[in-house]
């Protein structure tokens, strides 16, 4: 299902235009470390087509997003690691 176009306005590539922000953070399921280098990018769509902005986590696994409020996709990739194919996420 792919979000209307009322559903935030970051600015692709750098994560800063929004009013909101959203940290996603990721950790390892197995023993709940945090998981640093993962890139993470932000969509609003569930196909991963319309992004808006994409980072890498920190040491912390976390990944700060400026967002206006709605509803995003998140993805995961870092060699090694199986992510869930998107986190749906809403910002407030």
């Amino acid at each position: 299902a792919q979000l209307t176009s009322t559903h935030g306005a970051g600015a692709w590539g750098s994560g800063v235009s929004g009013t909101t922000e959203h940290v996603f953070h990721v950790s390892d399921s197995t023993n709940g470390l945090p998981i640093s280098g993962v890139t993470v990018w932000v969509a609003t769509d569930e196909a991963g087509l319309n992004i808006l902005a994409s980072k890498v986590t920190d040491v912390n696994g976390d990944a700060k997003f400026y967002l206006d409020p709605g509803f995003y996709y998140f993805r995961c990739r870092k060699p090694g690691y199986n992510f869930e194919q998107y986190y749906y996420e809403e910002v407030v």
